[in-house]
């Protein structure tokens, strides 16, 4: 049975991992919700997700905070949201003794939405901020995984094949809303997705070539996932740089409007203000690109609302909610998390990916030319 692991979201209580005798014929999963009061949390949604091809089923808690979800062997990701709440998500692993019939169980408790952000007193800067400077981690395999495919993180057999690597462990899953981690794509939305995809191993032209892969700065939400933020603060600004193709971002602390409609910007223009220990960045006018290199994509209509919210002195949440009207039927919620990098020596290289990259060119061939 193959081994995944999971980070927690926005302040789960930690990833639960059940190691079961097994049939998963005619099996559930039975649990109940409650807040940290202990009373019932009524309506919830519960996600039960096998992670690749599979089944999954939703739910919505009863009155008493009760559901119950058929389960089959495999390695599930059960998902809790309710709005008001932190998303929860916890890891079940199904194997094939289970006795047909049996019940397993796995109860949630959620954390207000707002509980991180009133867990600690941060330090503030000179003019008043909430100092997040510094270079902020995420987990390796995460962000690769989620810049190749976002909707599941996983990587296909070929690409380990083809390097001689061994898969990496099941990532942290990034879009948490819709609950089912797929792109909300409108019916042609979703034919082009899949038209890309089925394209991008032999592009018939640069059309069908990822904007990583054609070194673009990548906009949001792509723009956390593609290195380690450094973060400069100065005062009425946040700047935030990373390694991939010299990208960096200004965000203006400020009430001032977004760049007229006809400016068009790879990673968009930016407007930020602070919310408590969050720090909301507003991004329009963004080029349109595709957010992993598999082909899912937002067009230029499309809207994102970024909350960076420091969780404690060494840790910081990332939430993106995409709205993107002309391509979307419902906007798109992504998360992921950082860890502070304490080391004082540490320093962003030079990386040498430009636009022009010759080796894109030989990829797609002469048409592209």
């Amino acid at each position: 049975m193959r081994t995944s692991t999971l980070r927690c979201m926005a302040m789960a209580a930690g990833i639960l991992a059940l190691s079961v005798a097994a049939s998963a014929q005619g099996s559930k999963l039975t649990g109940t919700v409650t807040d940290t009061n202990g009373n019932p949390v009524a309506g919830a949604t519960i996600r039960a997700l096998l992670p690749g091809p599979g089944d999954n089923a939703d739910v919505v808690t009863n009155a008493k905070g009760e559901y119950e979800v058929p389960v089959s062997v495999g390695d599930w990701v059960i998902s809790v949201a309710m709005k008001g709440f932190a998303p929860e998500h916890k890891q079940l692993a199904v194997s094939d003794r289970l006795i047909k019939g049996q019940s397993l169980k796995m109860d949630f408790t959620l954390k207000p939405a707002d509980a991180a952000a009133v867990a600690f007193t941060p330090r503030r800067t000179p003019d008043g901020q909430i100092d997040i400077s510094g270079t902020w981690n995420d987990n390796h395999a995460t962000g690769d995984s989620i810049n190749y495919d976002l909707e599941t993180g996983h990587r296909s057999a070929e690409h380990y094949t083809g390097r001689g690597e061994k898969p990496m462990p099941n990532p942290e899953h990034a879009i948490v809303d819709p609950l089912d981690g797929k792109v909300p794509y409108q019916s042609w939305a979703l034919a082009k997705r899949n038209e890309n995809q089925a394209r991008y191993q032999n592009p018939p032209g640069l059309d069908y070539v990822a904007g990583r892969s054609k070194c673009w700065l990548p906009g949001s939400p792509g723009f956390p996932s593609s290195g380690n933020p450094t973060v400069l603060q100065i005062p009425g600004y946040v700047i935030m740089m990373i390694e991939f193709s010299h990208s960096y971002r200004i965000i203006r602390l400020d009430d001032s409007p977004h760049v007229g409609s006809n400016i068009v910007l790879m990673s968009g223009d930016s407007r930020g203000r602070w919310e408590g220990n969050t720090l909301v960045v507003d991004v329009t006018n963004m080029k349109e690109q595709w957010l992993d290199l598999l082909g899912n994509f937002r067009t230029p209509a499309a809207h994102v609302v970024e909350r960076w919210t420091l969780t404690s002195p060494t840790t910081m949440t990332y939430e993106a909610t995409v709205d993107d009207p002309q391509a979307y039927t419902k906007p798109m919620k992504v998360v992921f998390h950082f860890n502070r990098n304490n080391n004082p020596n540490y320093e962003i290289y030079e990386d040498t990916c430009h636009e022009g990259n010759v080796g894109v060119y030989e990829r797609v061939g002469r048409h592209a030319q």
